[in-house]
């Protein structure tokens, strides 16, 4: 829990530094630049989403995103959780695997985990 509030804070802050610190930059009205620092933070906070989950896998092993998440994959709106989905599956039968875990994200900052077995 103690990582929360410090990766808040970090959002929190490129985000006032963008839409507050940084000049607005010629021909974009100032509410344009505070969405775009909105639309940074946002960046930033999906670049951090990551982080709590290699404290507990190593992101070092070969088994974590053996074929990239879903930006490497292809992130189409309303799709990228079945893809993902079907990749696992497709690695489980290449490597001949019998376990995969799977982050899914159905849109609308709601989230889902699945974890799939390989028959036979």
């Amino acid at each position: 829990m103690a990582g929360k509030p410090a990766r808040l804070l970090v959002l929190l802050g490129i985000y006032l530094l963008v839409a507050h610190v940084l000049p607005v930059p010629d021909g974009i009205e100032p509410r344009g630049w505070r969405i775009t620092g909105v639309f940074f933070a946002t960046i930033a906070g999906l670049m951090l989403q990551p982080l709590p989950g290699s404290l507990a896998v190593d992101p070092d092993d070969g088994r974590v995103n053996p074929n990239g998440g879903a930006i490497a994959v292809g992130h189409p709106l309303g799709a990228s959780g079945a893809r993902l989905a079907l990749t696992a599956v497709r690695q489980l039968e290449r490597t001949a695997g019998r376990y995969a875990l799977v982050a899914l994200c159905i849109g609308v900052g709601q989230g889902l985990a699945a974890v799939l077995e390989r028959a036979g």
